[in-house]
């Protein structure tokens, strides 16, 4: 009878020990509910062991991503690449667009992808940021001071606060609502597009005439604007 539940308390144990490496390397698996997320980032090759999952240390090796067309809503998951440095995503109608947990983002594309808000505070390093094609009604880039390139072109901005990123080299935020726009202590211009907003009726620069040589300037279909060297608002 010994001998029975000697062999009962070791199978027993066996399951036990089964059991929790398979929680173990659950706890490994990033959770991905959006299906054509999941399939984009198997085809990319982040799935290193090609077991159809995506576990932490395989999304934390991961430092750019390509993501094209998909029909991809949700990007649940894009959180455990914290060491991500260059994000692609295009023509896919994202309900929101979670940044927070890539710190190491520089570089970040985001187009067509009908976003109405988009929070770039915990993203320090960004080099360069392209939102074009959106329906955001605001960005802050306050805490961006290392963009040297904006593109937000074709959103719903009524204004655009650039002076914490006065190391910018080129800016386009051509069609948009803006009235306004102070670019004076952004000497570091090569390229300004402010074409297509013809409610924007002033722009406060550094120097007049503007512009002067080796930057250009796009303005085309923006009748109204004014330089002026004075900002009074």
């Amino acid at each position: 009878m010994q001998s029975v539940f000697r062999r009962i308390s070791v199978l027993l144990i066996a399951i036990g020990l089964f059991a929790g490496c398979d929680n173990s390397t659950q706890e490994e698996i990033v959770q991905i509910p959006d299906s054509a997320f999941l399939y984009v980032l198997i085809a990319e090759g982040v799935d290193k062991n090609g077991d159809g999952q995506i576990s932490y240390p395989e999304a934390e090796a991961t430092e750019a991503l390509l993501i094209p067309p998909s029909g991809i809503t949700d990007l649940t998951g894009l959180e455990a690449f914290i060491q991500l440095d260059s994000l692609t995503i295009t023509l896919n109608p994202l309900s929101g667009l979670d940044l927070s947990e890539n710190r190491a983002l520089r570089y970040l594309e985001c187009t067509y992808c009908e976003l109405t808000s988009l929070d770039l505070s915990n993203n320090l390093l960004l080099e360069e940021v392209i939102c074009s094609k959106n329906l955001l009604p605001e960005i802050d880039i306050s805490h961006n001071q290392s963009l040297v390139k904006l593109f937000c072109k074709n959103n719903l901005l009524t204004s655009l606060d650039l002076s914490a990123n006065t190391g910018l080299t080129l800016m386009v935020s051509c069609g948009n609502q803006l009235t306004r726009l102070d670019i004076s202590k952004h000497t570091a211009l090569t390229l300004i597009g402010v074409d297509n907003m013809p409610m924007l009726i002033e722009v406060c620069v550094w120097t007049l005439p503007f512009p002067p040589e080796g930057i250009t300037v796009l303005q085309g279909f923006s009748p109204n604007i004014n330089y002026i060297t004075t900002c009074n608002w």
